[in-house]
């Protein structure tokens, strides 16, 4: 019976129009038919590879899950027709079921695209653990700080960086040079031993506003002081004017306006600085191009955190 739970929760196709898959292109594998693996094989599609995922139940996957030119078939078929690259596409917990088909993963590059349950630190993370279940599998670990609707969206949506780690150099090569098809920035983060940060990462709220929230908590102490002292102690001192009312509403809102323009100030004026040094290099291009990124970077760090 067809009901709700069997529909996928995007569609298959992607947002932007991608080639035709090359007849004679390579063939990547997919192993598991989930969310995840409906969009990645979508984004395969479209830049123009060829696809086959593997589900244990490949005859109960809705027929409209994938896109028309991704071939749906067993686990063991997919791990076979896979000519290098095969994504694991399934939760952690059942890598064990995946033993079976040691001999059609023997030389495959098994990219896990897994993600750490909680922040606990275990002894193995999902990748390494992966590669001790298959030693004759190279395991690469990306992918998997990518959510389904930015493979569906594309690499113009969200953050563009996948970070990417393995033991394997080839393997690793290759993983990085499929990213960049796909329209993403990989960033070589490593060995296998990274993978637990990699798989971690997810997790993380907000992991580089640490100083920055720091800086904004005492900028807002300092000016809060300074209210408080000119308009409330300083009056009473020497008045005996009492405005200690003015404390939880008056008093902030002096002081949030102050915290905003130098918060902002700090964000723009020292890429401002360096902008209007950089006039004075007219010899040296690399130092202006890399003023430029920098201010860039500086506006997009402010559209982030306003």
């Amino acid at each position: 019976m067809h009901s709700a739970m069997d529909e996928p929760l995007l569609a298959a196709e992607v947002s932007e129009p991608g080639s035709r898959p090359d007849p004679g292109g390579p063939v990547i594998g997919i192993i598991g038919s989930g969310d995840f693996s409906r969009s990645l094989a979508a984004r395969l599609v479209a830049s123009g590879f060829r696809v086959v995922v593997g589900s244990r139940a490949p005859g109960r996957v809705a027929s409209a899950a994938f896109p028309a030119r991704v071939e749906l078939c067993s686990q063991g078929e997919a791990a076979q027709r896979a000519d290098r690259l095969l994504f694991v596409a399934v939760y952690p917990e059942h890598y064990h079921s995946l033993l079976g088909l040691s001999q059609q993963l023997q030389g495959k590059v098994l990219v896990d695209v897994s993600n750490a349950s909680s922040l606990s630190r275990p002894e193995q993370s999902n990748a390494e653990r992966l590669a001790q279940l298959f030693p004759q599998s190279s395991v690469v670990k990306g992918f998997n700080v990518l959510s389904a609707w930015a493979l569906q969206a594309g690499a113009h949506d969200g953050n563009r960086q996948v970070p990417i780690c393995s033991d394997e150099a080839d393997s690793k090569a290759a993983v990085l040079q499929l990213a960049r098809r796909l329209g993403f920035s990989p960033v070589d983060v490593g060995g296998l031993c990274a993978a637990r940060d990699v798989e971690e990462a997810p997790l993380v709220l907000f992991p580089s506003w640490g100083r920055p929230v720091l800086l904004t908590f005492l900028l807002f102490l300092f000016f809060y002081g300074y209210n408080f002292l000119r308009h409330i102690l300083l009056p009473f001192l020497d008045q005996g004017e009492n405005n200690f009312y003015q404390l939880p509403l008056v008093t902030v809102n002096e002081t949030l306006p102050a915290v905003a323009i130098v918060t902002l100030a700090l964000v723009y004026l020292p890429a401002q600085v360096w902008w209007r040094l950089s006039s004075s290099w007219p010899g040296e291009p690399n130092i202006r191009d890399s003023l430029v990124g920098w201010t860039a970077g500086c506006a997009v760090g402010s559209s982030w955190a306003y």
